[in-house]
């Protein structure tokens, strides 16, 4: 998928529907208006009737926010599993607090120097294996969540 040389809004937006399974999806800025040429929100989740069991697999996603689900959805059983996407803002907005979040490779333009959090929004304890990098001096990436390796 790829915005018009202004960008759009939403590139997907699934409202109200269970047992969905977005695979393999690609979206892409405009490469004619590369900074402008973006949609707002990659994939959004909309809807507080039946969200659950919603799959986001594999998916290449390049837009201001990647993903964005809304609170109060019961997406119950759903997740966003072996995608690459590479936000302006927030790779992943998860207001449900509901989705597990597998071994994504997250990209963001935010600085995260002060932690993870300022490019993903999840539930931790919902979340395994991904790992996300953004600007700031440091340089730093991070696993989400914070892997612990103790001595015994």
């Amino acid at each position: 998928m790829q915005p018009s040389a202004a960008g759009n809004t939403k590139a997907l937006e699934i409202t109200d529907s269970a047992l969905v399974r977005i695979e393999g999806v690609e979206i892409y800025q405009n490469p004619g208006a590369y900074g402008t040429g973006i949609f707002g929100v990659g994939i959004a989740i909309e809807g507080t009737a039946s969200n659950h069991q919603t799959v986001i697999k594999d998916c290449y996603i390049n837009a201001t926010e990647g993903i964005d689900v809304v609170e109060s959805a019961p997406a119950y059983d759903s997740r966003v599993e072996g995608c690459v996407i590479h936000a302006v803002g927030l790779t992943i907005d998860d207001n449900s607090d509901q989705f597990h979040v597998i071994n994504n490779r997250l990209i963001t333009d935010v600085d995260i120097d002060g932690g993870a959090e300022n490019g993903i929004d999840c539930k931790v304890e919902y979340a395994a294996g991904n790992i996300i990098t953004g600007t700031g001096t440091a340089g730093e990436s991070y696993t989400f969540p914070y892997a612990l390796i103790a001595a015994t």
